[in-house]
């Protein structure tokens, strides 16, 4: 079973409209935007730390943790342009680069692809092991609203060390729980937890009924897991469990609570892009797109509706770009590729 070093966690959520914003993940929440780099920490007594119940308003009181802050894992969200192999990928318009601060010289790539159900991820390629899905899999799923549960069924193929395995199985995603997280550094309110369960219904290796359950606690803003709490059981029944955190000073940042919660789709576009809204913009607002290089190329004004909006793009250069929102509700920016 593949275990990424830490793992974006996604779902799908379907009616918005009657569920709080508060009880949702939305994608301005989970998904990092170009430059977005986060330091992630192991703990050195991770098999004491339990997830506990699923449920409305509780109280995670992780204040025991001992944090390792000698060492730690860089992740960084890049412009897919950059990656060496993104001629493979066509469809890739997100891309994460990880390294670890022990030996900055390894790093690997995760490519990604945007969609109305969340991020899809396509491959990782790294200096010892790649690995490729058959099909894009549902790796981060946004938004994903308090209770609903989404499976994704996945394949992919592993090579590296003189080695191809082909593995294939079913994810499960679920929102399943809300509250306040108490840490060594702080206490942070309006957290919600997610739950993903990972398991083979299939390889070409001897039976394997191995699985990993990962929780990880989000904060509206800060696009990063403020908690992971990884559990793999393999075919024996042994329990791996590791423990990460992301940063004190990242995790204390007060991120922008005012963020206009939109979707875009669909990503790649060709000549249309629709804008959809979470809420109703009562006074309208505006929508700028702008190069990686921040050159300006186009703006628009978006009048009070409620629901969704469609940009005529036909016009932009092709490849990256950067949709900004700005309404009295808030504001968001979102990447997006340009396939003509």
């Amino acid at each position: 079973m593949r275990l990424p070093p830490f793992a974006l966690v996604l779902g799908t959520g379907v009616l918005w409209s009657l569920r709080s914003s508060a009880q949702v993940l939305l994608p301005s929440a989970a998904i990092p935007l170009v430059g977005d780099t986060f330091r992630v920490f192991g703990v050195d007594n991770d098999t004491s730390v339990v997830p506990g119940a699923s449920g409305l308003s509780l109280v995670w009181d992780y204040t025991a943790l001992l944090i390792d802050t000698t060492a730690h894992t860089l992740q960084t969200c890049v412009d897919p342009a950059t990656l060496p192999l993104i001629g493979a990928y066509p469809n890739c318009d997100h891309a994460m680069r990880w390294s670890l601060s022990t030996d900055p010289g390894y790093a690997a790539e995760r490519y990604f692809s945007t969609s109305p159900e969340g991020l899809l991820e396509l491959a990782e390629h790294g200096p010892l092991i790649d690995y490729v899905f058959d099909a894009p899999e549902l790796s981060l799923a946004a938004p994903l609203a308090y209770g609903d549960t989404v499976d994704d069924a996945w394949c992919y193929t592993s090579a590296g060390l003189g080695v191809n395995y082909h593995f294939c199985g079913l994810t499960r995603h679920t929102l399943d729980a809300t509250g306040t997280l108490v840490m060594p550094y702080g206490t942070i309110p309006d957290v919600l937890r997610t739950r993903t369960r990972t398991y083979h219904v299939s390889d070409d290796t001897p039976a394997d009924t191995s699985y990993n359950i990962t929780h990880a606690w989000w904060v509206p803003g800060l696009r990063w897991p403020l908690l992971e709490h990884n559990r793999f059981i393999d075919s024996n029944g042994n329990e791996l469990i590791s423990v990460t955190v992301l940063g004190a000073s990242q995790a204390l940042a007060v991120p922008d609570r005012s963020v206009v919660d939109a979707l875009l789709y669909p990503v790649p576009f060709r000549d249309e892009l629709t804008l959809r809204f979470l809420g109703a913009l009562r006074h309208g607002g505006q929508v700028q797109v702008h190069a990686l290089d921040g050159r300006s190329l186009f703006e628009a004004l978006l009048p009070p509706s409620i629901g969704k909006h469609t940009l005529q793009l036909a016009a932009l250069p092709a490849g990256a770009s950067l949709v900004k929102i700005h309404t009295e509700e808030g504001r968001s920016a979102h990447p997006v590729l340009h396939q003509p």
